[in-house]
């Protein structure tokens, strides 16, 4: 199943979306991080680590935690 089945996007607005998978560094310091900004801060965040690559109407952020 593809990810735009899942989330019923329309082909013609996937310009609209940004996807963005976490998994640089530690992964217990990514999922630290989510838990730490989910409060209505993750979004700020995630955009000041490279403000031009989140300038879209909608983030989807995954966060790889384990190989499996």
């Amino acid at each position: 199943m593809k990810l735009n089945e899942i989330l019923n996007i329309n082909e013609l607005d996937y310009k609209k979306y940004k996807i963005h998978l976490a998994c640089g560094g530690d992964p217990k310091d990514r999922l630290e991080a989510y838990r730490k900004y989910k409060n209505g801060k993750f979004k700020e965040w995630q955009e000041g680590q490279n403000a031009h690559n989140f300038q879209r109407d909608y983030i989807i952020s995954l966060i790889f935690i384990e190989k499996d």
